[in-house]
């Protein structure tokens, strides 16, 4: 946001306050509640993001597209932290832990969704594909969930020998070297 870079806050919340009046728009408030943020008037900061995570529960989530899910999981994650921060510096802490909750619980459903949408191409198990696999869990820091999800993946298909070897590709890198052993001998 160019207001952040010149540190012009003040003139950044005047301008969005207009731009509300004009259209009040959830951008508008969510980059107005940033930069109260920044400038620590938490209540103001708390009532935007508030509005802005109301009218996506009420006006826009239901009208999203399947495809769509996993950026607005993004979005209102990022509401959720910005206002468990606010409610912190507030001394609302229950309220607070309860954000933080959401929002980690919406970041674990775009992990399974990311997950979902790499193994959503079949040819993934192909053998081929391994090095594409190895690229996608150095990018993971919930190997858990990986594995929990190979799990499932080895029920649906269980004599895919391929996605075994994708599950003890995992445990290694947890250091798991028992169930490591048995995926690879299983394959």
């Amino acid at each position: 946001c160019l207001y952040k870079e010149l540190k012009n806050y003040e003139e950044a919340i005047k301008d969005f306050s207009k731009a509300i009046e004009i259209a009040p728009h959830y951008d508008f408030y969510y980059s107005r509640g940033e930069v109260y943020l920044e400038l620590k008037k938490y209540k103001e900061a708390t009532a935007d993001f508030t509005k802005v995570i109301d009218d996506f529960s009420k006006n826009i989530r239901p009208q999203i597209k399947t495809t769509e899910v996993n950026l607005i999981n993004r979005y209102l994650a990022k509401l959720y932290e910005f206002r468990g921060t606010c409610y912190k510096n507030l001394g609302q802490n229950a309220e607070a832990e309860k954000d933080f909750l959401r929002a980690k619980n919406l970041d674990l459903k775009i992990k399974i969704f990311d997950m979902e949408d790499f193994f959503r191409d079949k040819s993934m198990f192909q053998p081929g594909k391994f090095d594409d696999f190895q690229e996608f869990v150095a990018k993971q820091d919930d190997l858990e969930a990986v594995i929990k999800f190979l799990t499932k993946a080895i029920e649906e298909k269980p004599d895919d020998y391929v996605r075994y070897i994708y599950r003890g590709h995992v445990y290694h890198e947890c250091g798991k070297t028992l169930e490591e052993t048995e995926d690879f001998l299983t394959a």
